[in-house]
């Protein structure tokens, strides 16, 4: 009897550990390609040198930025978006107050100056949702870069 005790409780020891490195592994995951979105929507803004303050080059950046998450698997998931909202200022998926710009897939780009010039640079958060529905739980994690200056 006490060698089956053992052995129930170190299987379930085992199972606990798989438990934990599966979770890890996701999260690592689902952060890489997160800071991958990141870095490509970065580099979308520094090759084409949108202003988010025009609304015609807004419309681009919004048609380039879009296409490109469509063909990513990028979602911030239902239960976090309201915390994505209040990050980028309040504003709603898919509108901008030409300062900052929130994407339909849930991206925030903020428009900031250089001191002393007319340079600005863009801040891009992307946000990595972390669900637990057994716990019911959820996290929102922002990943933020910035662009190099940008001169107009």
């Amino acid at each position: 009897m006490k060698d089956s005790f053992g052995g129930a409780f170190m299987i379930k020891i085992m199972l606990i550990f798989i438990v934990i490195y599966i979770t890890f592994m996701g999260i690592a995951i689902n952060y890489a390609k997160v800071f991958r979105v990141k870095n490509n929507i970065i580099n979308i803004l520094e090759q084409n040198q949108f202003d988010i303050s025009s609304s015609s080059e807004r419309t681009i950046i919004t048609d380039n930025i879009d296409e490109y998450l469509l063909n990513v698997p990028y979602s911030i998931g239902d239960a976090s978006k309201s915390s994505v909202k209040s990050d980028c200022g309040g504003l709603e998926f898919g509108s901008s107050n030409g300062e900052r710009m929130l994407t339909k897939r849930g991206v925030c780009i903020q428009k900031n100056s250089v001191s002393g010039s007319s340079n600005v640079y863009y801040k891009v958060t992307a946000y990595i949702a972390v669900d637990f529905p057994f716990f019911g739980l959820s996290f929102t994690f922002p990943i933020s870069g910035e662009t190099k200056t940008i001169s107009y």
